[in-house]
């Protein structure tokens, strides 16, 4: 297994963005629940893609890491045009350190939760951080370095990382997906004609209400279609 993976993500540094909450509608007892759920952001999930490739571009046979691993990283953002000849040239030598957003905390979270899986078996394994400065071009310097000695004996939780790697998922066939004639319905019809009750949605807005209802007419159509 490779002792350390040092990659490079060209472009401007990005960081974790901030989960939007979507309602939605759970059945619990054969009641439904409104509950919310925390949808990531379009341009976060592109940012993580980003990362991912990177990774799979420089080390397309690794195994995921099973013991503590510690991540190094270095923001560089370009170097503003505002900035007089001083600075430029401190940040030519690597010495001029970013203080803008986003977050280092956000920028480490977006690298890990990008690889989660791949560079590492387990997001609780990674321990380190990073550093941001000014420097050209803009670029994310990523490395990931195992932590484990082999005069220490792996954990009770490394070992079964190790065993899950081991062992080769079954694969079966899909089931075919069946075409849903009422589907042309709309929400309130298949609404109206659903014996289910509605839960109490007062403290919603009326767009969450809106959303609520129509995840309430999806799930009932497929009920409907089910029984066919």
């Amino acid at each position: 297994m490779t002792r350390r993976v040092a990659f490079t993500v060209p472009g401007e540094p990005k960081g974790k963005g901030r989960p939007r909450a979507v309602p939605r509608i759970v059945w619990k007892d054969g009641e439904p629940e409104a509950v919310v759920s925390l949808i990531t952001p379009p341009d976060t999930r592109e940012a993580e893609a980003v990362v991912l490739a990177a990774f799979r571009r420089a080390f397309p046979r690794h195994k995921p890491f099973t013991g503590p691993v510690l991540l190094r990283f270095t923001a560089v953002f370009e170097t503003p045009r505002s900035f007089n000849k001083a600075l430029r040239e401190a940040a030519a030598r690597g010495k001029l350190y970013a203080t803008k957003k986003p977050d280092k905390d956000n920028i480490e979270k977006l690298i890990v939760d990008a690889l989660n899986g791949v560079a590492f078996a387990d997001d609780q394994q990674v321990m380190g951080g990073g550093m941001k400065r000014y420097g050209t071009p803009a670029r994310l310097e990523i490395s990931f370095e195992p932590l484990d000695s082999p005069d220490v004996p792996p954990t009770p939780g490394q070992r079964r990382a190790e065993k899950a790697q081991q062992e080769t998922l079954p694969l079966r066939p899909g089931k075919p997906r069946k075409s849903n004639p009422s589907k042309s319905k709309s929400d309130a019809a298949v609404l109206s004609a659903s014996p289910r009750v509605m839960p109490d949605l007062s403290g919603w807005s009326p767009r969450q209400r809106q959303l609520i209802e129509a995840a309430m007419a999806r799930d009932e159509r497929a009920k409907q279609d089910r029984k066919k």
